[in-house]
């Protein structure tokens, strides 16, 4: 385990999340898409320090954020004992993880380790050092194949991947931790989570993907007949949801999405323009046809509400693939 960076107290002057001035945060996965995210939000909280852990090189987090938080890169994995660093934390934002579908029908095994055994690690050592509330980054996937629309809180929850599989057991030891150990918990189920400095082993894969083709001239790939919907969340939105389920007394589980569905076709045609042109290409085994949140139950919890659309989302991101 390496050390770098300092402590610094952010000067901020009118923080928009008062109640976690002062305090001790801890963020998991910190070098990823929506840790990096996360922490440019946290840096700007008024906590009194931040530490913020990964796998990756500290280069990975950019350097106004580093240089105003202790960084900890865990050079294997995050199995790693961690109560030295959690160590007076008030609270932990649990985000790392073995990302992505594909990855873990590849290799299930590794998808486990990270995803269940280091999530117990990581419980352990809250438990060991008397964390108070930990947010954990849940996923859609634990639905799996939905069997309504729109999916709520309480849709049955039948994975259809490794990935899934192991982002809902990991939820659950989060949540049975909470009930036996006196850990305020919230797991955020986030939908199809997009936005800057996202790359094509992320979330919501395909938006990166199509705006790449575009910006090449290339044609844009549909696998299946794209009517094949998904809800595409900003990942501001997200960061939000987080800070507001850190600040709130709620405890349990959260869909965090946009409420809209959107299909492939009406992507590409917000993307490319109506008339860009498309292939098309088999559907994958197993994908899910659509795929939308409910998101009542966020908004009455913890205030949680969308506010980037997502046309508004796409225009942000116009050149920069």
């Amino acid at each position: 385990m390496v050390v770098s960076g300092r402590v610094r107290t952010p000067r901020v002057e009118t923080p928009e999340w008062p109640s976690l001035v002062g305090a001790r945060i801890v963020i998991t996965g910190a070098a990823g898409f929506i840790g990096r995210a996360l922490l440019r939000a946290l840096v700007t909280s008024g906590a009194r320090s931040i530490v913020a852990i990964d796998v990756r090189s500290t280069g990975e987090i950019p350097t106004d954020e580093r240089d105003r938080c202790e960084v900890v890169v865990c050079e294997r994995s995050i199995l790693l004992p961690l109560d030295d660093v959690l160590d007076g934390a008030d609270v932990v934002f649990h985000l790392a993880a073995q990302v992505g579908t594909t990855d873990s029908i590849h290799n299930p095994h590794y998808d486990a380790v990270t995803n269940v055994q280091g999530t117990i690690m990581l419980l352990e050592a809250c438990r060991r050092v008397g964390v108070r509330r930990l947010v954990y980054s849940s996923s859609a996937a634990v639905y799996g194949a939905p069997v309504y629309l729109p999916i709520d809180e309480k849709h049955p929850t039948a994975p259809s991947s490794p990935y899934g599989l192991s982002k809902l057991t990991a939820e659950r030891y989060c949540l049975l931790y909470g009930e036996l150990y006196n850990l305020s918990v919230v797991a955020l189920r986030y939908f199809n989570v997009y936005g800057p400095q996202q790359t094509s082993s992320s979330y919501a894969a395909v938006i990166p993907l199509f705006l790449r083709r575009v910006a090449r001239n290339e044609p844009l790939i549909i696998e299946g007949d794209g009517y094949q919907t998904r809800d595409f969340v900003h990942v501001q939105d997200v960061v939000r949801a987080n800070l507001l389920a850190a600040t709130s007394h709620f405890d349990g589980v959260l869909n965090i999405g946009s409420g809209r569905a959107t299909s492939i076709r009406e992507l590409a045609a917000l993307i490319g323009g109506p008339s860009y042109p498309i292939e098309y290409v088999p559907a994958r085994a197993g994908d899910i046809p659509y795929s939308v949140a409910a998101i009542g139950a966020a908004r009455a919890a913890i205030g949680y509400s969308p506010r980037i659309s997502l046309e508004q989302g796409l225009r942000t991101l116009r050149g920069a693939y």
